[in-house]
């Protein structure tokens, strides 16, 4: 709403940021000393809360007091205790125990009738039956309820007295206070130890205890005090409350209360101030006193919103003073923005013109400051721009000959590839042709190969073997040429199955008599199943080509080994990388050392005598390598001439299922095939 009233752009940013700071400062010192107040008021409310904890206290400690020694007083009587014992003596005649029993029974009645709220005094005998008492009713009854003796309170002086409970007549609370009656030797005229009776004086609290609880006005109109007594499940209140009716004996607050909290902390000797909800729920600040030996809470409260009505009225006051002093900060704010934003205004003005071309902008600021400088410094931004102008014209002029000039050259380019696949195309549909015509007619003749002389019969042989490897050379330059057209085509499969299928196809020559001498191979696999993402013909081709060389160059006997295992690589990043690792080893001639490096180029074969024995293009591990590598692969070779070869190669993996459900004897076994 206050932006809504400030000007737009940066004038309203600067004085948005400089009410912000005013309202900051304001506010920061306004809840420092609001805190301040609160916490010598909420010290003041303490002390005044605890006084009167202090001073209910003692008095209901002094009425107890007094309680007790009005029982004592009736109880340790002399003549009392003679005239009660004579009561139990059987050589005493029943004229004489009714005079005694007059006499003690007018002493109770004064008793009674000097004290408030005294409801009955009797005494009873050792079973708790009232021999005498000023309630004539309840002459040979019990003089408690059976239910109440579990809330007497001995002591060691021989008084005791019976916690504050619900009159079975009245239902009014009353509390008992007794004290035991010695036997008098009628002999020697002593007390002895043995007791045979106790007095018994039944006291209403509303008459005495309740009617200095209650309201506290010097603490104001929402002050209370009222009784609670520690129970296993929280407090039980005892007294009257000035907010709930019929709470006596009959409300409860919980365990987790603050109220059961003090009371816990007070009766370990803690004196304590908490702040909580009351039985009405509404927000206090209470003190807490232990009072012995009754063990009653004493709990003095007042709500919090009249403890702390003169800070919520300093509240107010803060609040009015923060809106004045905000209401002069805006006009301040306003003033100062406009005044350091117009000279900026014109800055952005002549950038703008700038930006739609015109180098021709000039500022006229007469200011000395810091934005006077800045206005300067920009009129000599727009004169070195207008020099920069003429380059970057210069410049872009040039830079459009050489693109036109590189378009050019890229359209040559794709001429020129369109030209090399047109090239490759034709040549190889040319040459398969009169291939094909003339390895069909070497086959028909040699079908008839009896009917011809050895020398005839040797080139025969020679010209088919010429006319495979053509055929092979052209299949690999095609190959070579659509390795990157092809990648489109791929999809995920089992390095595993084309191992095996590659094996099963040499299998199939060596029962076809396509091989000669005596091979054994081995085939290692892991017992993970991984996948590839990869273009089968390629990856297929790839390994044919591997294990043809390692066929063609074993001698009789030799083992050619195929193994396929799994690792992994932390890469450069970091990251934890799957790869498919698969190696073709023989036991063949092996490649010199100085032929390794070149090995993996076009047309290359390591000495012209070894090619005319075996035979090949030159191409199989040149089409191997570019292979591998358009997959993201790699490809190495260890070979020691005379020991053998192994050729390698990985590929990322695709993924990795649960290990595979196969026969692992039928996928590793050691095989020897014959001619």
């Amino acid at each position: 709403m206050v932006s809504a009233l400030l000007p737009k752009g940066l004038t309203r940013q600067l004085a948005i940021i400089l009410i912000l700071v005013a309202l900051a400062g304001i506010v920061g010192v306004s809840l420092a000393a609001w805190q301040a107040e609160r916490l010598v008021l909420e010290a003041q409310v303490n002390k005044n809360l605890m006084i009167a904890a202090n001073l209910k206290s003692e008095r209901l400690h002094n009425w107890l007091a007094e309680r007790q020694a009005d029982a004592r007083l009736l109880a340790v009587n002399r003549i009392n205790q003679e005239h009660f014992t004579k009561l139990f003596d059987d050589r005493i005649n029943l004229q004489r125990k009714r005079e005694f029993a007059v006499l003690l029974r007018d002493n109770l009645a004064g008793l009674q009738n000097s004290r408030r709220g005294y409801m009955e005094i009797s005494m009873t005998d050792s079973e708790g039956i009232v021999v005498i008492g000023t309630n004539f009713e309840r002459v040979d009854k019990p003089a408690l309820p059976a239910d109440i003796s579990a809330q007497m309170v001995p002591s060691i002086d021989g008084s005791f007295f019976y916690d504050i409970f619900l009159h079975p007549d009245t239902g009014n609370p009353v509390m008992a206070f007794g004290h035991d009656i010695r036997a008098i030797d009628l002999e020697t005229h002593r007390p002895t130890d043995r007791s045979i009776g106790s007095v018994l004086m039944l006291v209403e609290m509303q008459d005495t205890v309740y009617s200095f609880l209650g309201a506290i006005p010097e603490l104001g109109d929402s002050a209370e005090a009222l009784l609670v007594r520690p129970t296993e499940n929280g407090v039980l209140y005892l007294s009257r409350l000035r907010f709930l009716d019929n709470a006596p004996l009959k409300l409860t607050a919980g365990l987790a209360s603050p109220v059961a909290e003090a009371a816990h902390r007070a009766k370990m000797g803690e004196a304590s101030a908490f702040h909580s909800l009351d039985y009405a729920d509404q927000p206090i600040i209470a003190a807490y006193r232990q009072i012995e030996p009754a063990g009653w809470g004493l709990v003095i409260k007042q709500s919090e919103a009249e403890a702390f009505a003169p800070i919520y009225d300093l509240a107010r006051r803060i609040f009015l003073s923060t809106v004045l002093v905000l209401l002069g900060a805006m006009l301040l704010a306003i003033f100062l923005a406009r005044t350091l934003t117009r000279p900026i205004g014109a800055l952005v003005t002549a950038t703008q013109s700038i930006a739609g071309g015109n180098l021709g902008v000039s500022l006229h600021e007469t200011r000395t400051d810091e934005l006077g400088a800045l206005s300067a410094s920009f009129q000599q931004m727009v004169k070195a721009l207008q020099e920069r102008g003429k380059e970057t014209q210069y410049l872009t002029d040039m830079l459009q000959r050489h693109a036109d000039e590189l378009e050019a050259a890229y359209s040559d380019l794709r001429r020129s590839d369109q030209l090399k696949d047109a090239f490759i195309r034709n040549i190889t549909h040319e040459l398969r042709t009169p291939i094909a015509i003339l390895s069909g007619f070497t086959e028909l003749l040699m079908d008839d190969v009896d009917e011809f002389t050895p020398e005839q019969r040797e080139m025969l042989e020679a010209l088919s073997s010429q006319s495979q490897q053509v055929t092979q050379l052209v299949s690999d330059v095609v190959a070579l040429h659509n390795i990157a057209a092809d990648s489109n085509e791929r999809r995920p499969l089992r390095m595993v199955d084309i191992a095996r299928a590659g094996l099963e196809a040499y299998r199939h020559r060596a029962k076809s008599k396509q091989t000669k001498g005596v091979y054994q191979f081995e085939f290692y696999c892991s017992d993970q199943e991984i996948e590839v993402f990869v273009h089968p013909g390629q990856i297929t081709r790839a390994f044919d080509c591997l294990l043809n060389n390692a066929f063609k160059f074993s001698p009789s006997g030799g083992v050619i080994s195929v193994q396929l295992r799994h690792i992994e690589k932390i890469d450069e990043d970091g990251q934890r990388a799957d790869w498919q690792i698969v190696s073709v080893a023989d036991e063949g001639i092996g490649i010199d050392e100085d032929d390794l490096p070149h090995i993996w180029e076009r047309f290359f074969q390591a000495d012209y005598g070894q090619t005319r024995r075996f035979g090949g293009t030159g191409l199989g591990l040149a089409l191997v390598k570019e292979v591998v590598e358009a997959h993201g692969g790699q490809v190495w070779i260890d070979s020691l001439q005379g020991e053998g070869t192994t050729v390698s190669f990985s590929l990322p993996v695709y993924r990795i299922r649960e290990p595979i459900a196969l026969n692992i004897k039928a996928l590793s076994p050691v095989q020897a095939y014959h001619d």
